[in-house]
Parts: structure tokens; sequence; C-alpha cells
């Protein structure tokens, strides 16, 4: 089974509190302030996440440049998932999922690099430890649902 655009936008606020929580416990003290310089991380924790759930479907890592600086973000059947563009002054949105053609703020990045997820990419210590508790909180939410 595919996801739906709510199974997308779930994933992507699973994520980014496991990340934010991970920030404020000072898990990893020498990343950047939440959410500057975390989007290499947290995009490849959201892709695993996504690839994680959703085994037969496939989620791309994407690099891009725009003014001397680097953004990534999660591309899947023509949608943009992105959860640290709030990082850049010109945008407030915390959590984007929308088509690639209408996020105003991805079409001016020149793609550089883009690759299919993969559960491994949260081998590494700091994606490892995001994932870890992204999968707390997913547990948590479902217990949550079956109990409420």
């Amino acid at each position: 089974m595919s996801p739906d655009v709510k199974d997308l936008i779930n994933a992507c606020k699973t994520v980014r509190l496991a990340a934010q929580q991970i920030f404020d416990e000072n898990k990893l003290p020498y990343f950047p302030l939440f959410p500057h310089g975390w989007c290499g991380c947290v995009s490849r924790v959201l892709g695993a996440w996504l690839k994680y759930n959703f085994p037969d479907d496939v989620f791309y890592y994407t690099c891009g440049y725009y003014n001397n600086g680097s953004h990534a973000w999660i591309e899947y059947n023509g949608i943009i998932l992105d959860i640290t563009a709030d990082q850049f002054d010109r945008c407030s949105e915390p959590i984007i999922v929308k088509a690639v053609e209408t996020s105003t703020f991805h079409k001016d990045y020149v793609i550089e690099n883009t690759h299919p997820c993969n559960i491994n990419d949260v081998n590494y210590f700091e994606e490892g430890t995001i994932f870890r508790r992204v999968k707390e909180i997913a547990a948590y939410q479902r217990n949550y649902e079956t109990t409420n």
C-alpha cells in the first residue's frame, strides 16, 4: 500500500518532532540551532522512515543549491516533503508537503544530487539517534490511538 498525503504529512510531523526533541535534549550538541543545518540529516531520516513504512515505494533524497547555499529534502511521486525549509528567511513553513510545480521555495534550487532513499541511510550516529526517537513517537501515537 502506498502512502497518501495524510501519511506523508504524518511522517513529516513525526520526524520533525523527533529532531526537535533530540535538539532540545542536546543529544547532538555539535549540531547548530534547529532547524538550521539539519536538512541533510533529517531528510535522510525522513526518507528512511518512509521507506521503512512503505518498502515498495521509491522516495528520493534531493539536494540543491541556491545563492551559494545548499538544501536537502525528499521527493515522492512529484511531491516535495521538506521539514526544515523554515531555516531560511524566505520560508516560514516548518513543513512543506506540496507538488513540485507549486513549491515556490524550491523552484529556485538547482538540483545537484538525487538518489533513492534507503533504510540504511540511518546507520550513522546522528540519523540513528533521530530514527530511534521517530520509532518511539510512532509507537506512542499508535498506542494512544488504540486506547482513545
